[in-house]
């Protein structure tokens, strides 16, 4: 019964073919088109034997690599697998080195999934249907080591193992992490040949850059790409945006957390408490983003304000030519001149 179930299910799988042209049966590690990975690898450089019972033909065979078995017998070093008749004792070929392919399947009837290995004889020799040809089904099984649980001979001369095995299994790896571009002190972020170049928007004069947002009588102090004059002395510590609210004031960002990431229209910095919850009574961290947008006729000017419902978090949108790609005039902003918000500049929710 068990054989018939995966006779079926290899009738209504979906194949994913591929040729041999990586290095795949080198490594014995198989990935198809999503990423997933099959990996056979610790099956190499053994000979596996299998014989029906009640039959007098034994096979020998190997995975990614020639048998030592079949090369015995045969005298070439490219046989994978063989048959050999325990009555007359003759060996043949049934799969070469040379000629070989993989194909994945997955969701067939059964739910199961795998890989067929197959691989193909380099003569016709005593084989009226031409080739031989073996395929090696491996089921995935994550119960199972190595399990042959069935084998058949159909059509004549193709020989189909089936195979249970939790390294039959498609595993998705875990992407690297990309790290993240951390915001230099230099303040000019490479972009290519070019780069965005800030540099001249960043003041170390005292008290630096303040947005005073009305609607919750806040004061913002903050820097660019480096410390806050203001905040810095304050708290003693390198900090690049912090608030005032009446007589008590608030670190929101520290410079050492600063990421970047260039977009299409400019780039954005972004800052964090390091994870500190310095928000909602102790429970929360906060975060702060810069959004720099390429505007070629504006030397630096706020455009949008919005901040979350908790407090937590905000971002402060400007439009700036120096976050143009390859512009880098210098810039005429002194403490004095910090950008200010009022009431109908903010887009609050």
């Amino acid at each position: 019964m068990k054989l018939v179930l995966l006779l079926l299910f290899l009738s209504f799988t979906i194949f994913c073919k591929g040729e041999l042209n990586d290095n795949s049966f080198q490594t014995c590690i198989f990935e198809n088109l999503e990423g997933g990975v099959i990996d056979l690898s610790s099956l190499k450089n053994e000979d596996y034997s299998f014989k029906a019972n009640g039959d007098n033909l034994e096979y020998f065979f190997s995975f990614c690599g020639s048998s030592l078995i079949c090369t015995k017998y045969l005298g070439m070093a490219t046989v994978e697998s063989c048959q050999y008749n325990t009555q007359s004792g003759f060996v043949y070929e049934t799969g070469s080195l040379l000629q070989s392919q993989y194909s994945f399947f997955n969701n067939d009837t059964e739910g199961n999934s795998g890989i067929t290995l197959t691989y193909s004889s380099s003569d016709s020799v005593q084989c009226s249907s031409g080739y031989r040809i073996t395929n090696f089904n491996f089921i995935c099984n994550a119960n199972a080591n190595f399990s042959i649980v069935a084998f058949t001979e159909d059509p004549q001369c193709t020989y189909n193992f089936y195979i249970e095995s939790s390294k039959a299994c498609i595993s998705t790896p875990t992407p690297t992490p990309v790290p993240s571009k951390i915001i230099p002190n230099s303040c000019i972020f490479p972009f290519g040949s070019q780069s965005i170049d800030l540099s001249s928007l960043t003041l170390s004069v005292y008290p630096g850059y303040s947005i005073y947002y009305s609607i919750t009588d806040t004061k913002y102090y903050f820097n660019f790409c480096q410390s806050s004059a203001y905040c810095s002395k304050l708290f003693q510590k390198n900090v690049t945006l912090c608030s005032q609210i009446d007589n008590n004031e608030f670190i929101i960002a520290y410079t050492d957390s600063g990421i970047y990431e260039i977009k299409e229209n400019g780039i954005q910095l972004t800052y964090s408490s390091n994870g500190q919850p310095n928000c909602n009574n102790g429970e929360s961290p906060t975060s702060a983003s810069f959004e720099m947008v390429c505007n070629l006729s504006v030397n630096l000017e706020i455009s949008n304000f919005n901040i979350s419902s908790d407090g937590c978090s905000m971002n402060f949108e400007f439009q700036s030519i120096h976050a143009c790609i390859g512009e880098n005039p210098t810039s005429s902003l002194t403490s004095s001149s910090s950008p200010t918000l009022d009431d109908n500049e903010i887009d609050y929710q």
